[in-house]
């Protein structure tokens, strides 16, 4: 017998810079006492996260906050597990779409925290369920290039390959540590000609840019994206969780050649 009952099947138009759709549930258990949500597709193909969120986890983000606060998309990062970047403002639109949240004129990826969080519960734990199944999940690797070609970055899959010294002792070390679950991390090594955007755009990562908010490297309130950053003797190594089991690890080096503003977002955060 299924763990939980799917209550509604609903589409939320996506806020922020990206434009499309994520699909959601609204799940139940058993005896229709606690509520659950799950994002159940993207359109685009962008990562994000299909863990079961109890709904009393995204409650305890606006604990305590009165009608017409202000918040902003970051403000759900604690209700998940995993650290996919999309995660919070995925779940901002379908609060959104579910009218708990309303959106702010002058913020795209701020919003208003609306009434009614417990007649919703009330309304929505009233629904016919129907058995649900969680999706097993697969993993699909890409093919991972050890070489630089047609202006794609350097993909490393050999740390042999890579010239600098320092970088290749910091990525067998890792390779090593990373032993029979390799295939789940993506190692990039930063090199001159890569431009932050490029880099965004190649990684999916939000580097300068950030997930949670409409701040950007340089702004007061900007927060940054990465899982994890640490300083080395000879270059940065910079990590990003992008799904529930996929990681992608920039290396990037201390070289005046590298690009100037990733450099600057390195030693100001690690």
């Amino acid at each position: 017998m299924s763990e939980y009952l799917s209550l509604k099947s609903a589409t939320a138009e996506k806020i922020g810079k990206t434009q499309g759709n994520v699909t959601y549930r609204i799940l139940c258990d058993e005896a229709q006492e606690q509520l659950f949500i799950t994002i159940t597709g993207n359109d685009d193909g962008g990562h994000y996260s299909d863990e079961i969120i109890p709904f009393e986890h995204i409650e305890k983000c606006v604990e305590g906050m009165k009608v017409g606060t202000y918040v902003a998309s970051k403000l759900f990062f604690k209700a998940f597990e995993s650290r996919s970047n999309n995660n919070c403002g995925f779940l901002a639109a379908i609060l959104r779409a579910e009218e708990l949240l309303a959106p702010v004129v002058d913020g795209v990826r701020k919003h208003v925290v609306n009434s009614g969080w417990d007649s919703w519960k009330e309304t929505m734990l009233t629904e016919l369920g129907e058995p649900y199944e969680p999706p097993v999940k697969t993993k699909t690797i890409p093919p991972v290039p050890t070489t630089k070609k047609g202006g794609q970055m350097q993909r490393v899959s050999n740390p042999n390959d890579v010239v600098d010294l320092g970088v290749r002792a910091l990525l067998q070390l890792r390779f090593d540590q990373l032993e029979g679950v390799i295939d789940d991390t993506q190692f990039f090594v930063i090199e001159a000609d890569d431009t932050v955007d490029a880099i965004e755009a190649e990684t999916g990562c939000a580097i300068v840019t950030s997930w949670f908010s409409d701040d950007v490297f340089g702004d007061d309130d900007f927060v940054p994206s990465f899982d994890f950053i640490e300083e080395h003797r000879h270059c940065f190594e910079m990590m990003f969780n992008t799904s529930d089991d996929a990681t992608v690890v920039l290396i990037v080096p201390k070289l005046e050649r590298i690009d100037a503003t990733l450099l600057s977002l390195c030693r100001q955060f690690s």
